[in-house]
Order: structure tokens, then C-alpha cells, then sequence
């Protein structure tokens, strides 16, 4: 049967969305026993993305290419991870991590489970993967779920809904007045949650039926939200008048999480197993391989399993200051006294927000100790100094670099 399991292997790949099936395939083990086909995954983190994602497809092509047999995820850790809140079924907006780059959209999604329908309908979040926008819509989800019952919401994920063929069914309960299937479905729901709606570009078909599924719900008042990488009005392969009907409410952009939430992710997952980690060669471990909330949740769930060297990650001794000041200097060409001076030229304010980022992550001093050497800075105003420079550095990948050669060079140096 190696021969079914290679065949389910391909369609998973030809049914899930890109972003999905490169993190989750290579942790993904399919094994036919009896009638039934095991989707083993690591652990209950796992499980929990298997069962949202690779269980519905297997069980679409199984009913198609192999009728009588089924499919079940297998948990082969069997105990809950570190952190129940990442999970699907507790991604909670008590458990969701703010950070400045997702606060509006944070108050505005809080905003529509209080007042569902009456104002931000539609609610459109948009922004890079692994910057937590599945996690609100499953926040959303969630709430409606405990204060309505399990009926009030209804989650449609982009690439099921084009490749299912949900918008034929949507096409025929809308037109037939009978109140079953699909239609009857979201006559009951008082909101209507559509991640990835990406999925969509260029489906015509799929578009159309989105479209009238909006119009029947806004004529309800039932409160709708989407989510996609694009803001609605640069949505490629997109008419112009779905579009326009995504835009229609209220649109809120989100920024993938500064480091430090980042970093604070990994530790609520990975728990125990890091708590011996210094904290400078965890920052460093995260800032280089988890550059999204997304890839912070694979590294936390390498971490638990022992998949990371940590003793390879942890720093023999921490930076030397003076060398991250001198460095950053000379890459401004500026005078290691500038950084500390009251000046506020932008070139300067820039490269005193690099030094003091770097001396967050490469050294163990304090924030009130690392604004006593640029000038006496109190902690707030350090603070705020490394909060706008992670933004910068997120948004430039130029930045990116500088901050990335100069961490070689500090380093570097610092062990000669």
C-alpha cells in the first residue's frame, strides 16, 4: 500500500497552500494501518495544524481514490506541549501576544465580537505570514463559539474553498430557498471568518460565489471578517468589484512581531527545555532563524524535541559595548562620541538605535545601564529607542544587513 500513501503524499501537496505544506509535510508521517490512514505527527502542536489543514484533504482524496478507508492524526508525543495556547482550539486573545505591529488590529477584531455587525463589516486584516493573523480570526471564532454556541461561526479557509468546490454548493443553497447544506449552515451563523483569501486569485468561479455569500450575509447583518497577505485593493488576479466589497469596512494592516515578542513565543512553547538557555544566545538564536511568528513556533517546537543544538547557540561571553559602539560608528562614518551626544540628526538617532539594539541582544547589560552609556538615557527612552529601531529593521532589508554584518564583526572581534 506504499503505493496509496506516495499517491495521498501528492495530492497533499497539489491541495494545500504553499506556506502550509512546506512547514508541515516534512513533519508529516502517513502509515496505512487496517482501513485506516494514521497522519503521525510529532506532538499536539502539530496535531493541532494537522487536523485544521492535512485532515480535511486526506480525507477529500481518500473518499475519492480509495472509498471505505479514512484518515486520523496521530498525536506520537501524546501529551499537551508547553503551551496550550498556541493550539487551535485555545488560540484566545488573552493568549495572543500584543505587540506594536498588531494592536489595532488586536482592539478592532476585540471590537466586533462586542458589537458583531453593527460597525468594521467587513473587518479585513492583512500582512505578511507568521504576523498572527490566523491566530485573531481563531480568537474571533472562539469567543462567538463560547457566547452563541458552536453554529454561530463558520470558518472558510481560501484554498478549501477553491478546491472543494464549496462555491458551487453556495450557488445552489443560495438559489434553491431550502434551508440545508451550505445555506443553512450560514443562516445560522452570526459571523462568517475567511482566512488565506488570497487562495482566490485568478478563480473566477470561486470569487463570484464569495461575492454573493458577502452580499447574503451583510443583508443578514452578520458580521464577516477575511484575512490575506494583501491589503483587499492589491490583491492580485482579484475583480475589481469583489475587491472594492472586501474594502468595504474596515481594513488594518499587521507588521510581523518586533524580536522580543518573538523571543517571548518561543519561551511560553518550548517552556522547560530552554530555561537554562541564556537569554542574549536565545535572542540571537531566534533573531537568525525565526524571522516570523510562524517560524518561532517551529523553532520552540524544535527546541522541546531537542532539535537544537543549544550549547552551539549559546555565546562564550557577552559582546564588549565599546567594540558595538565603535563598530556602528564606523559604519556611519560617525564618531563613536556622536552616539552619545544629545544630537538628534536622523543619521545619528539611526545608528544609537542600532548600538543599543545590538547591546540588547549581544550583551548582558541592563536597559538602564545600556542608556547610562549613550548619553544617560533613562530605560523608557531606551525602550522606545529599540522598539522603533526593530520596526526600521523589519521594514529595511538593508538594515537587515548592516545589523547582521555588524553582529559578524562585534563578535568577531570580541573573540580575538
Amino acid at each position: 500500500m506504499s503505493a496509496l500513501i506516495n499517491r495521498l503524499r501528492n495530492a497533499l501537496i497539489a491541495d494545500l497552500a504553499p506556506e502550509v505544506a512546506e512547514v508541515l509535510l516534512p513533519v508529516l508521517s502517513p502509515v496505512l494501518t487496517g482501513n485506516i490512514v494514521h497522519l503521525r505527527v510529532p506532538n499536539a502542536l502539530w496535531a493541532s495544524v494537522a487536523e485544521q489543514f492535512a485532515l480535511p484533504a486526506a480525507e477529500r482524496w481518500l473518499a475519492h481514490a480509495a472509498p471505505g478507508i479514512t484518515a486520523e492524526v496521530i498525536d506520537l508525543d501524546g501529551t499537551p506541549p508547553e503551551a496550550p495556547a498556541i493550539s487551535n482550539r485555545t488560540r484566545t486573545f488573552d493568549a495572543f501576544l500584543e505587540d506594536p505591529g498588531n494592536q489595532i488590529a488586536l482592539a478592532s477584531c476585540r471590537r466586533i465580537v462586542e458589537q458583531p455587525g453593527l460597525e468594521h463589516n467587513p473587518l479585513y486584516l492583512h500582512g505578511p505570514t507568521g504576523c498572527g493573523k490566523t491566530h485573531l480570526l481563531l480568537a474571533i471564532v472562539h469567543e462567538y463559539r463560547l457566547m452563541l454556541g458552536d453554529d454561530s461561526a463558520v470558518w472558510i479557509d481560501g484554498p478549501e474553498f477553491v478546491a472543494t468546490g464549496a462555491q458551487d454548493l453556495a450557488r445552489r443553497a443560495f438559489a434553491s430557498g431550502e434551508n440545508d447544506g451550505l445555506r443553512g449552515v450560514l443562516d445560522q451563523a452570526a459571523v462568517i471568518v475567511v482566512d488565506n483569501v488570497d487562495a482566490l486569485s485568478g478563480r473566477d468561479l470561486a470569487q463570484e460565489e464569495l461575492f454573493h455569500v458577502m452580499n447574503t450575509a451583510l443583508d443578514r447583518g452578520t458580521q464577516l471578517v477575511f484575512a490575506g497577505r494583501q491589503a483587499p485593493r492589491k490583491l492580485a488576479g482579484f475583480t475589481d468589484r469583489l475587491a472594492s466589497r472586501l474594502a468595504w469596512g474596515l481594513t488594518v494592516g499587521l507588521d510581523v512581531p518586533h524580536l522580543e515578542t518573538r523571543v517571548a513565543l518561543v519561551r511560553r512553547v518550548a517552556g522547560a527545555a530552554i530555561a537554562g538557555v541564556d537569554a542574549a544566545a536565545l535572542t540571537a538564536l531566534v533573531d537568525a532563524q525565526a524571522p516570523d511568528m510562524t517560524q518561532a513556533l517551529i523553532l520552540a517546537d524544535r527546541l522541546t524535541r531537542g532539535g537544537v543544538d543549544l550549547t552551539a547557540a549559546a555565546m562564550p561571553a557577552p559582546a564588549s559595548f565599546d567594540r558595538i559602539v565603535q563598530a556602528v560608528a564606523e559604519r556611519f562614518d560617525l564618531r563613536p562620541g556622536d552616539l552619545a551626544s544629545k544630537r538628534r540628526h536622523a543619521e545619528i538617532v539611526q545608528a544609537r538605535g542600532l548600538a543599543l539594539l545590538l547591546g540588547r541582544r549581544l550583551t548582558k547589560y541592563s536597559l538602564d545601564a545600556l542608556g547610562g552609556m549613550v548619553g544617560g538615557r533613562d530605560h523608557t527612552t531606551v525602550m522606545h529607542a529599540l522598539r522603533s529601531t526593530e520596526a526600521r529593521v523589519a521594514a529595511d532589508p538593508e538594515l537587515q544587513r548592516a545589523v547582521s554584518e555588524l553582529t559578524r564583526q562585534v563578535l568577531a572581534a570580541d573573540k580575538r
